[in-house]
């Protein structure tokens, strides 16, 4: 009852801020953001605000145990393509798990002390219509 309560809270907020949220299972949520383009026309600054965005939003405490966040760091951002209306860009990261058995342990990166797990890497392409960036797709490969 107090998971579909969390569920239907999130895609309320989710609406109220216009970005995506996809849910697959229970335990698996895929936040998918988006940001002004007042913010910058410089692709590495966008990249840089959509992916603490999207970390950002996994430190949430209304989200399960199985993918919510204590911290995240990013390692490493660079811009891959560019065209008119898109860009793709290779983000390293490492984030610290709520949890010993989270999702964000599969996959790529490594263990490390302290429940932390480095070298996570994602391409990400992201479009851009009209005044909005937003991600499209976030992947271990092209």
């Amino acid at each position: 009852m107090m998971l579909k309560r969390v569920i239907v809270l999130l895609l309320i907020c989710t609406v109220l801020v216009g970005s995506s949220l996809r849910i697959k299972q229970v335990t698996e949520i895929t936040y998918l953001p988006d940001v002004a383009a007042k913010i910058s026309s410089d692709p590495e600054k966008i990249a840089n605000t959509l992916t603490a965005k999207y970390l950002k939003h996994y430190e949430s405490r209304l989200l399960p145990d199985a993918v919510r966040l204590e911290d995240y760091s990013i390692k490493e951002l660079k811009i891959f393509q560019v065209a008119a209306k898109s860009f793709v860009y290779t983000v390293k990261f490492s984030v610290k798990a709520s949890s010993r058995t989270s999702n964000w342990v599969a996959g790529n990166g490594s263990l490390a002390p302290q429940g932390w797990i480095e070298d996570k890497f994602f391409y990400v392409t992201v479009l851009h219509t009209g005044a909005i960036y937003r991600v499209e797709r976030m992947a271990t490969s092209l």
